[in-house]
């Protein structure tokens, strides 16, 4: 009887050192993205400021970031919400859904004249501001006590380190829907 009330003592431990790190690793997430936000929101703030080549340098690493949490949001954050949440389908479908008219606008925005630019980049932050309030919510909602927090958060990081050493070498990040996550890259 003692090793049984140890045993059911200890599960209990676990389960709360669980709960507790889960929940550590859920906020550390959520300063993540909250972090890459905020880095995005001060590009669009300094762009506009910026003259001629130092503009165009601002907005290449705008539209860069952006698809990079972009990136982040969907192979990594909506899977793992959705795997530990079925009931949240339409609220990420919604957030998706959201990601995909960012990309679109992102898209118009290399592809217009200079005077439509400025206009496409406004409307670009609007959305992306509403979106990572979306975000944000999504990450605070209550629930999703299923969702491996602290793995989700490693593979965060490690798609960022990763993603960051490529931009170091490249310029750019490599395309995802061409080389998927977790396979190596492709040359």
């Amino acid at each position: 009887m003692k090793d049984s009330m140890a045993v059911m003592n200890d599960s209990a431990a676990v389960a709360q050192l669980d709960a507790a790190t889960g929940h550590t690793a859920r906020r550390a997430l959520r300063g993540l993205f909250h972090g890459l936000h905020a880095a995005l929101q001060a590009l669009f703030v300094e762009r506009p400021l910026a003259v001629r080549r130092r503009r165009t340098a601002v907005q290449r690493r705008l539209l860069l970031g952006l698809e990079l949490v972009s990136k982040l949001e969907e192979h990594l954050l909506y899977p793992a919400l959705a795997d530990a949440e079925p009931g949240w389908d339409s609220v990420i479908q919604q957030a998706a859904q959201e990601l995909e008219l960012l990309r679109d606008v992102a898209l118009l925005a290399t592809r217009t004249t200079a005077v439509n630019r400025d206009v496409t980049l406004s409307v670009l932050e609007g959305l992306a501001t509403l979106h990572f309030a979306h975000v944000d919510e999504l990450l605070r909602r209550p629930g999703a006590d299923g969702v491996p927090w602290s793995q989700l958060e490693r593979e965060v990081r490690g798609l960022l380190g990763r993603w960051h050493a490529e931009v170091q070498r490249s310029g750019e990040i490599e395309d995802e829907d061409r080389d998927p996550v977790g396979l190596p890259p492709r040359r």
